[in-house]
């Protein structure tokens, strides 16, 4: 047998330079995934139902100072394209009536932005049956501005109950148009 011989030589590899622009994007790069992440955390261990059942309460308080109830058979609150909130099943119950207005769904989405400068928007859309109430809502805190503007499309008041319930008038009448 023979034996071989290895010869090592050093060898030195320099890296090269990273460019400033190469280190500031690699910074923001990693900010960028941080709050991403941060983002995904909070809207897993969102408290929903707690979410939920204080809108609810809201809406139930303000309707209680006209003489209303709200119930629904199923509430859900979305995150994905800023706070979604849909309720389906819907009873509009009114003091002094009997029967309750039945809507089939109410989606409410509330502007966070105009939140955080002390106004309160939403736009919301309700929907009975074939016909459809959309619109969006808006008033400063204090209560000293107030808006809404509503559009009905093919909206019957009469199928829905809601002519029986305001004027206890049994009849009919579909809504189509726009309010401001």
């Amino acid at each position: 047998m023979t034996e071989q011989s290895i010869s090592t030589d050093a060898v030195t590899v320099s890296e090269p330079e990273v460019s400033r622009l190469r280190k500031v994007g690699g910074g923001l790069a990693w900010t960028f995934f941080a709050m991403i992440c941060l983002a995904a955390f909070t809207l897993v261990k969102l408290p929903e139902e707690r979410i939920r059942t204080t809108i609810e309460g809201y809406l139930n308080n303000a309707l209680a100072s006209q003489g209303a109830a709200l119930s629904s058979r199923e509430t859900s609150l979305s995150m994905i394209f800023g706070p979604k909130i849909i309720m389906k099943g819907v009873s509009l119950t009114f003091q002094g009536t009997e029967m309750p207005v039945k809507i089939d769904e109410i989606n409410i989405s509330p502007s966070l932005i105009k939140l955080i400068t002390n106004k309160l928007r939403s736009n919301f859309k309700v929907i009975f049956g074939e016909g459809t109430l959309t619109g969006s809502f808006h008033m400063k805190k204090d209560g000293s501005a107030f808006g809404v503007s509503v559009d009905a499309s093919k909206m019957d008041i009469g199928k829905a109950g809601l002519l029986q319930a305001l004027a206890n008038v049994r009849g009919g009448a579909i809504l189509n148009g726009t309010v401001d």
